[in-house]
Formats: C-alpha cells, sequence, structure tokens
C-alpha cells in the first residue's frame, strides 16, 4: 500500500493515445489535446505565408539600406581624407597672394599666375 502512495501508478489515457496516434499537424494536435481549444482560423496558412513574404521583403530592403549606409559612410570618409590632404596645397595660393599683397615692391608679371592658381587655369 505504501508503494502505491509513493509511486502511483501512470496513468494512460487510451483515448488521447489514439487522438494522438492520427494527429500529423498542429491544429490536430492542439484538437486531440483539448478538443474545445481555441483553433486557428481556417486562412491561417495563407496569411502566415503572406506575413513570411512581408518579413522577406523587409529583411532584404534592411540589408540594402545597409549597404548604402555603408557606402554612404565610406564616401564621407573618403572625402573627408581628400580634403584633409588637398587643405595645405589649397591655402598655399592665397598665403602667395597675401604675401604678394604684404611686400613692398609688387611685381605685375607674377599677379596673373597667381590668379590662375586660384582659377586652376
Amino acid at each position: 500500500m505504501v508503494g502505491l502512495v509513493r509511486f502511483p501508478p501512470l496513468r494512460v489515457d487510451s483515448d488521447l493515445d489514439r487522438r494522438l496516434e492520427g494527429a500529423h499537424d498542429l491544429d490536430t494536435i492542439v484538437h486531440a489535446i483539448a478538443p474545445g481549444a481555441n483553433t486557428p482560423p481556417a486562412n491561417w496558412d495563407t496569411e502566415m505565408e503572406i506575413l513570411r513574404v512581408d518579413v522577406r521583403y523587409h529583411r532584404d530592403q534592411l540589408r540594402e539600406c545597409e549597404a548604402w549606409l555603408y557606402k554612404e559612410a565610406d564616401l564621407r570618409r573618403q572625402a573627408e581624407s581628400l580634403c584633409a590632404s588637398s587643405l595645405p596645397s589649397a591655402t598655399q595660393p592665397s598665403r602667395r597672394l597675401g604675401r604678394f599683397a604684404r611686400s613692398e615692391t609688387r611685381c605685375p608679371a607674377e599677379l596673373p599666375s597667381l590668379l590662375c592658381l586660384f582659377k586652376e587655369c
């Protein structure tokens, strides 16, 4: 008697076992376990497929946007490095023109070459 209290016999529900044997998809498994449970609507599979297509579309859009973002960041870095490398050459003509304007002896022959540096002739 004590053994039965400590180790009760396993409950076997032959009806449940029979119902589960024939269940092959989620809907029939839910019906086998809890016959009164709410089941998904009849067009559940088509709605899930539509949602899967939407998820795939948005995932592809995300990848495309990330690629554009990486390209833009790379172009921005390249532009910044080009601006930084061209900064000394851009200020050189203005320094020469400033020295020319401050000098006591002005040489008109040098003026067209300085202006050409600004216009990049």
